[in-house]
């Protein structure tokens, strides 16, 4: 379901302490799955959180085939979390910003990611649980019909 993309093993180990350290029962922190931009080639998730935090310069994924990997694994959802300044100074984040901002909360604070994170959350549970109800209602049907 959720996807946290890391240009680098180090963020991807502090990431994946911080998650252990939450209820391990929560359902929310057993949905995510974090790895580096590499090892997320040709997978797929709901939504991806995409770590760009870095300072000074952008390094690691000043490459068009990391970034195009990084970009495109959210099937709904894609947050980009990094210093706006720092980004802004590489060409293709400059394009990846200029796209952002043509669109409703393309830029935000990050003060707005968790409630945004947050609704995304409840929409996706909640269409899970209608399609799960959906399919149980049609499975019905077809018994009865037999």
């Amino acid at each position: 379901m959720i996807g946290v993309i890391t240009l680098y093993k180090s963020q991807m180990y502090k990431i994946c302490s911080l998650l252990s350290a939450v209820d391990v029962d929560h359902p929310d922190v057993k949905a995510v799955e974090v790895s580096t931009v590499d090892a997320f080639q040709g997978a797929e998730k709901e939504i991806i959180i995409l770590s760009c935090v870095r300072t000074r310069q952008v390094g690691f994924i000043d490459s068009e085939k990391r970034m195009n990997v990084a970009l495109t694994r959210g099937r709904r959802h894609l947050l980009i979390i990094g210093s706006l300044s720092c980004l802004r100074k590489n060409q293709l984040w400059g394009r990846v910003i200029q796209h952002c901002k043509g669109r409703e909360d393309g830029l935000q604070h990050a003060s707005q990611c968790e409630p945004q994170l947050d609704r995304l959350l409840k929409e996706y549970l909640e269409k899970q649980a209608e399609e799960k109800q959906k399919k149980t209602e049609k499975e019905k049907l077809k018994d009865k019909s037999h």
